[in-house]
């Protein structure tokens, strides 16, 4: 991975190949940045730079044998650590997926998601956890000589995952690391890493995309209209994942059918609606689900604007338009927060495997009430 094919992200870009110009590289960083910043990219990216035979101020060469090693993730010195969970009958570590690791990193260019690892893997049922076996192989890997390459480069992704009786392992070597290797460290919360693993690092913030970078990279490279490069702009909050996916979508309005079906059943209190849009949606895949409930929350948040005559922030056309204006009397100051937060609840619960049909089924009959709730304000 080179820095010049990941969009955006220039000043962390700038900083990084300065330490390695400066010759300041810093032995332990943490990577942080919420989902979808391109921060696992960015790290490779540079590990990439610090060991290329033939590096220019602005980037590595991409065409020497250390730069093509790394593009195809097959570097003898470059480690991964990423959670993992048993199989039945057998203790795993991160090398037990190293080939599921690498075809998910080469297809989505680097860029993802801790809920498409575990469908890569066929882990659901189980937390992933980054186990003291892993800290221990990586300690046994770095007592032995690099193979090739002057700095040895350790990725650790999501280090929040660390289970608590391997910190004092990874604490260790990076309090006494051996020379010339480096440890990137990647994590989407802070407080959710022990202190004396946190406190050892040197941090690297990757910010969310501002809305104007992500709608420029969306009319270029997707030929999205203006309106419509906006619209997913503002919704993706900064998220380059989130952005993409929903750009892919904007020509297939599914979600929006199925959510206005959905409403209209609350609306209606009407459970056979209701279940016919539920059984539809709990016939597909959890990430599925949280995208079109993440649509949702979209179309809540404009029928809000709408509702404070803040029209300019939005960007909807045809039916999703006219749907807006119609629901926007009812997503008034009394609900418009709890339907937001309803919506962001059912994400977070489905994502960590919460049961479809009981969650969208909770859902449903909350939505239902504030549908029918009052305007406080007349």
């Amino acid at each position: 991975m080179q820095f010049k094919n990941i969009p955006g992200q220039e000043t962390i870009k700038a900083r990084l190949r300065k330490t390695v110009l400066e010759q300041r590289v810093s032995h332990a960083q943490l990577f942080l940045g919420a989902e979808g910043t391109h921060k696992l990219a960015i790290a490779i990216a540079y590990a990439q730079y610090i060991n290329c035979e033939n590096r220019t101020e602005e980037d590595s060469c991409g065409e020497c044998p250390s730069c093509i090693k790394y593009q195809n993730l097959a570097h003898p010195d470059l480690h991964f650590i990423y959670p993992v969970a048993n199989k039945k009958g057998s203790t795993c570590t991160s090398s037990d997926f190293a080939t599921e690791w690498r075809e998910l990193l080469l297809e989505k260019n680097q860029l993802i998601t801790l809920e498409e690892w575990h469908q890569k893997i066929n882990i659901e049922s189980q937390r992933t956890i980054i186990n003291t076996r892993d800290c221990n192989n990586i300690i046994q890997k770095l007592s032995l000589k690099s193979y090739e390459s002057e700095y040895r480069v350790v990725c650790i992704w999501m280090v929040e995952r660390l289970y608590r009786q391997a910190a004092p392992k990874l604490l260790k070597i990076l309090e006494e690391p051996p020379e010339k290797t480096l440890f990137l460290l990647l994590s989407e919360n802070q407080d959710l890493i022990i202190n004396t693993i946190r406190s050892r690092t040197q941090l690297v913030k990757c910010p969310p995309y501002p809305v104007e970078e992500l709608r420029r990279l969306l009319t270029t490279q997707y030929a999205l209209s203006q309106e419509r490069a906006t619209d997913v702009a503002i919704r993706s909050e900064g998220n380059l994942k989130k952005a993409l996916s929903l750009a892919k979508e904007v020509t297939d309005n599914t979600h929006f059918m199925l959510f206005r079906s959905l409403l209209r059943g609350c609306f209606m209190a009407s459970i056979e609606k209701i279940q016919a849009a539920i059984n539809q949606l709990a016939s597909g895949n959890r990430e599925e689900t949280c995208k079109f409930l993440s649509h949702a929350q979209g179309i809540i948040r404009d029928a809000m604007l709408v509702h404070h005559q803040t029209t300019a922030l939005t960007y909807r056309v045809g039916e999703e338009k006219e749907f807006i204006e119609k629901l926007a009397p009812y997503i008034h100051p009394g609900v418009s927060e709890k339907f937001y937060q309803e919506l962001d609840s059912a994400i977070h619960q489905i994502t960590n495997y919460g049961n479809i049909n009981l969650i969208l089924t909770d859902l449903s009959f909350k939505m239902s009430n504030f549908l029918h709730t009052p305007n406080p304000n007349g």
